[in-house]
């Protein structure tokens, strides 16, 4: 194509009418053109052709309107307009009723949700070299040289990468090596943190992706030196990059706001998608056929829904807007008329103007002034004031250490039990000392117990709950969540004071029960003691009387004492004959024959023993006692029968309250003292004839013919045991009474078989 005419030739011709009209796009000749104007130039399009119009068409003084106009309705309106979005967001939201407590605390909270922990593992004291590896890695100078040799390696991209080229295989080499320091990096952290403390960290688990990238690059670039290798390992680099966001606060800071405000406006951002598409097709049924203009062109049209979509979002950013709004408004003679809407490339000035508009205003002044509400109210709340905040980041780094130090196993959960260590360890605003917060220390450690019923409490449960006894409550919280507040605390408060008071009561029993149990010890002992001096006095007028019998009768056996332990208290059955022999005689003989005195042992042997009292259960009654029916061995000897004669003796001794003092009936030859039925009725008064109380003659006769010795009831005992006291209860002490009872009839019984041997 010749660009000059050659000979005789020219160059084309056009002809083009000479009218007077307007510009294309704008004109101030209605209110509704003029409107629609100044609309386009509040979006700061179009405004320069406007006022070069107005400067050639009415002078340069004017061009003055086109510029008060701008920083008028666009510097000052539409910053107010993006204020009142943003206050309406706020008050719909409910932020801009509170006051700035209750702030703080909303901000407190969004921190707290954000805080995870460290999922870093404590330091191996055991292990040297493990430790030694440990403090390298978490030293502040090997962080920031792993920052340097990252903004390093990124910057080789500067560069362009050409193959074959020598500068090319310079970069490749310092590429390599740049990757041979981060997996030594790798390694350490490995070695120091374990490959499992390694992992626990999603940073960590980054940082290992993108290393073993850089070494599968290294063996790409070795073996292939092809266009694949030098793209994966362009990859590799701008990769490489974005781990340094986590090695700094700040860019650490910045990348949360970004993500946290991604998270909270999706539900915008996918509202906007789907009325983005639903624009796209209106759009592709409106203008689908308009011809090509300024702003329609092959790569921006209607055609399709495809390309509807790609041109809103052009729409969106506000890139030359009306000038597709003014193509999709062409009318003949600058279009081709048709009978229906497949014949014809003419727009629709209605359509468009409503179209454009509508998307216009919901997109650019509402939908992306929402998203600006959000990302400022994001950023305030990481980049706030620290003074200002109620637990600043300093404290929260605080709680994050400790908590790294109880859970030793980084599963971000630790058991209820272990909540008090952390409590113990934590310093600042957080802190809670036993000793003079000790009710505090146990309000938490109750609270959390009873909102997970003993269970595993996680990382934010206990923070949570540190953030609400760390602020007061009465000025920070809002009304339904402080009354709810306040009244599980009372209920806290209100368990914790009952555990203390049951606490305190059951090492008060404790103490009183060790008191009685020695107390009860000591009497019993002391009684033992007594009973043993009486026994030495009775035994000192036996030995001066000779025995009438010298011979032992035939078929005894020297039979020694009955040890202590076998001591059986004799049967009810044998004291009920006891008192239907004793009430019908008057006397008692003064001998006792050695074959009585045998049988009464053999018949004490058979016997068993009262149920024992707290006191004589104990060690020390046990080491002079028998076994009771209590006892499991002693209750399977027993028949039916003796049981059923157990029980209603037993029965018989429950109702008998009191003791009277004993009168002394042993004389010096060692015979018993002849009573009358009414001096022997006085010591257990048997007011009625139907059995309900029993009583003890000075010498009767059992069920097995035999007579007991002097000494054979406790009526003659207990005046020696309980000298001086007029009544006792049967209850422990009467149990104690006859047990003793039992045993120091045998220690007669045995005394008396002595001496006859003698």
């Amino acid at each position: 194509m010749k660009l000059t005419p050659g000979a005789n030739e020219s160059y084309p011709s056009m002809l083009v009418p000479r009218v007077w009209a307007n510009p294309r796009r704008f004109n101030f000749d209605n209110i509704g053109d003029a409107m629609l104007t100044l609309f386009e130039v509040l979006s700061f399009k179009g405004w320069l052709d406007v006022r070069d119009v107005l400067i050639k068409a009415v002078g340069p003084i004017h061009a003055i309107y086109i510029h008060i106009y701008i920083f008028l309705g666009c510097m000052i309106g539409l910053t107010l307009f993006v204020g009142v979005v943003i206050a309406n967001y706020s008050e719909n939201k409910g932020t801009a009723l509170l006051t700035v407590d209750q702030r703080r605390w909303c901000d407190l909270k969004k921190r707290l949700k954000i805080a995870q922990p460290l999922h870093l593992p404590p330091r191996p004291d055991g292990r040297k070299f493990r430790a030694f590896t440990y403090d390298i890695t978490q030293n502040i100078i090997f962080k920031r040289i792993i920052a340097v040799v990252v903004l390093i390696n990124s910057m080789l991209l500067s560069i362009t990468w050409i193959k074959g080229e020598v500068h090319t295989e310079r970069l490749v080499i310092v590429s390599a090596v740049l990757n041979f320091v981060f997996v030594i990096e790798v390694v350490m952290k490995n070695i120091a943190f374990t490959p499992r403390g390694y992992w626990q960290s999603r940073r960590n688990r980054y940082d290992l992706l993108v290393t073993v990238a850089g070494v599968v690059w290294i063996f790409l670039q070795t073996i292939l030196r092809n266009d694949l290798s030098y793209f994966f390992g362009f990859m590799v680099v701008i990769l490489r990059f974005f781990t340094i966001t986590g090695k700094h606060t700040t860019l650490k800071m910045l990348m949360l706001t970004v993500g946290v405000s991604v998270c909270k406006s999706f539900f915008i951002i996918f509202g906007m998608f789907l009325l983005v598409f639903f624009y796209a097709l209106a759009g592709t049924i409106l203008f689908g056929t308009v011809k090509y203009g300024e702003g329609i062109g092959r790569r921006a049209n209607f055609g399709s829904p495809v390309t509807g979509v790609a041109m809103l979002f052009r729409i969106v950013t506000g890139e030359d807007w009306n000038k597709i709004m003014h193509d999709c408004m062409v009318q003949p003679p600058y279009c081709t008329p048709g009978n229906n809407y497949w014949e014809t490339d003419c727009g629709n000035f209605t359509a468009s103007l409503v179209y454009f508009c509508t998307f216009y205003v919901i997109i650019t002044y509402i939908v992306l002034n929402l998203l600006v509400a959000i990302i400022m109210e994001n950023f305030s709340l990481f980049y706030s004031n620290e003074e200002d905040a109620l637990l600043s980041y300093a404290d929260i780094r605080n709680f994050q250490n400790t908590w790294n130090i109880v859970d030793i196993h980084q599963r971000g959960v630790i058991p209820v039990r272990r909540v008090k260590f952390i409590l113990r360890l934590l310093k600042g605003r957080l802190e809670c000392d036993p000793q003079k917060d000790r009710l505090l220390f146990k309000y938490m450690c109750y609270e959390l117990d009873k909102l997970h019923n003993g269970e595993d409490v996680t990382f934010h449960d206990v923070i949570n709950m540190l953030s609400y006894r760390s602020v007061d409550i009465r000025k920070a919280l809002q009304l339904e969540e402080l009354l709810a507040r306040e009244e599980f605390e009372y209920l806290v408060e209100e368990e914790v004071a009952k555990m203390t008071i049951r606490t305190w009561l059951e090492g008060c029993l404790k103490k009183i029960r060790a008191q009685n149990a020695s107390k009860q010890q000591n009497s019993l002992i002391a009684g033992l003691r007594a009973t043993n001096e009486q026994l030495m006095l009775l035994k000192a007028p036996e030995d001066k009387t000779p025995t009438t019998g010298g011979e032992k009768p035939p078929g005894s056996a020297t039979a020694p004492c009955p040890p202590t332990s076998d001591a059986f208290s004799p049967t009810f059955s044998s004291t009920e004959n006891e008192e239907k022999d004793a009430s019908g005689s008057a006397a008692i003989s003064s001998t006792a024959d050695a074959h009585g005195v045998q049988r009464v042992i053999s018949a004490t042997k058979r016997a068993y023993a009262l149920n024992r009292s707290d006191s004589t259960g104990s060690s020390a009654g046990r080491k002079y006692l028998a076994p009771t029916t209590s006892d499991p061995q002693q209750r399977s000897t027993l028949t039916d029968k003796e049981r059923l004669h157990i029980s209603s003796q037993q029965k018989k001794k429950n109702s008998m309250t009191a003791v009277p003092t004993l009168p002394p009936v042993v004389a010096a030859s060692g015979a018993v003292i002849k009573r009358d039925i009414n001096r022997t009725s006085g010591y257990f008064a048997s007011t009625n004839s139907d059995g309900s109380q029993f009583h003890y003659p000075p010498n009767v006769t059992n069920h097995y013919g035999e007579q007991h010795g002097p000494l054979g009831s406790p009526s003659a005992i207990m005046g020696h045991i309980i000298a001086g006291s007029k009544l006792l209860p049967f209850n422990n002490q009467a149990n104690a009474v006859y047990e003793v009872h039992d045993w120091w009839q045998e220690q007669v019984i045995c005394t008396l078989y002595s001496d006859d041997e003698g």
